[in-house]
């Protein structure tokens, strides 16, 4: 009887070994390597504020359960050698699928991310128009130089997707600007990309960022549409609601603003029309951690006919701690 309790009691000890053994192994399967890095840059984006323009609505299979999944809370930039580390972190976790069970192959379901950087702060140099389907626009001064793109689906995507528009101007030359990421990991709250230095050069003190974050539409593809969810009037079960029928109205859920008052503010400086040449875009800031900033700019023609007093934050004048 003896041999047989100490038999069992071997097994039971083979089996707590092994199962902690197999704990300690998964965050190293599950996490990206650890590598230490200076954090160059840092933005804490106010709450609350997934709602565009103020009053988007979610798509309708996202209305009970995920409202928040597109709010996000913090943005970090880390130069880690050879490599910089973008960070965008959300209030709510990052859903690894669909409602209806789809997955992707860079493992989260419903965001995707354009990070616009001004390298240079120079007047006439880079350029003013956001990507297909952002409906944005920034300043002369404040044009981008870089964007890099996080979406859910393979980066070869947004590739071909520039290779087959090529003949048109502004998509040609955005083509030599964009990066597409592939050493992407989507943590519990947060998506983060790793870019070769060589791509998107050193981060510096007087670089200006945005970050646009908007529901991503694998089957969205066309002339004014990059994988990006649109917002209509209404929403349906792959656009949000609360927009208009047209063109000129932005399908960016959220951006980095000091408070979603600011944010509403900003995307709310857009007119819309049936011809696409007579819309007026939204312009946005960009955000600089050294450096005076610019208050963001107000469309005297846009469809906004509120007091723009409140566009004047203390973190749109000063520098960005």
């Amino acid at each position: 009887m003896k041999s047989v309790y100490k038999f069992m009691f071997c097994v039971l000890c083979l089996m707590l070994l092994g199962g902690c053994s197999k704990r300690q192994e998964d965050p190293q399967v599950s996490t990206p390597a650890s590598m230490s890095g200076r954090v160059v840059f840092r933005y804490q984006d106010a709450k609350s504020d997934d709602r565009g323009m103020g009053h988007y609505i979610y798509p309708v299979p996202l209305q009970d359960k995920k409202i928040g999944i597109f709010d996000m809370q913090n943005f970090t930039v880390r130069d880690l050698g050879d490599m910089v580390e973008f960070q965008v972190e959300f209030v709510r976790p990052v859903d690894r699928e669909t409602v209806d069970g789809q997955f992707f192959q860079k493992g989260w379901a419903y965001q995707l991310i354009d990070i616009y950087i001004d390298t240079n702060r120079i007047k006439g140099e880079g350029l003013r128009r956001a990507l297909p389907g952002r409906n944005l626009e920034f300043r002369e001064e404040e044009a981008w130089d870089k964007v890099v793109v996080l979406t859910p689906s393979s980066s070869r995507d947004i590739d071909q997707y520039f290779a087959e528009n090529s003949e048109y101007r502004d998509f040609y030359e955005m083509r030599r600007n964009i990066i597409a990421p592939d050493d992407v990991y989507a943590g519990t709250y947060t998506i983060t990309a790793r870019v070769r230095k060589s791509d998107v050069g050193t981060p510096q003190e007087n670089w200006g960022y945005q970050v646009c974050v908007l529901g991503f539409d694998r089957d969205n593809i066309g002339r004014n549409g990059l994988y990006n969810m649109e917002v209509g009037t209404f929403a349906t079960n792959k656009s949000f609601g609360g927009g208009t029928d047209y063109e000129g109205n932005t399908n960016v859920v959220d951006i980095l603003s000091p408070s979603k008052e600011a944010q509403y503010q900003v995307l709310s400086q857009y007119r819309s029309n049936p011809g696409p040449d007579q819309n007026v875009l939204a312009i946005l800031p960009m955000i600089y951690s050294k450096g005076k900033q610019n208050v963001p700019q107000n469309r005297s023609s846009s469809m906004n006919r509120e007091p723009v007093e409140i566009l004047v934050e203390p973190r749109y004048l000063k520098p960005v701690e």
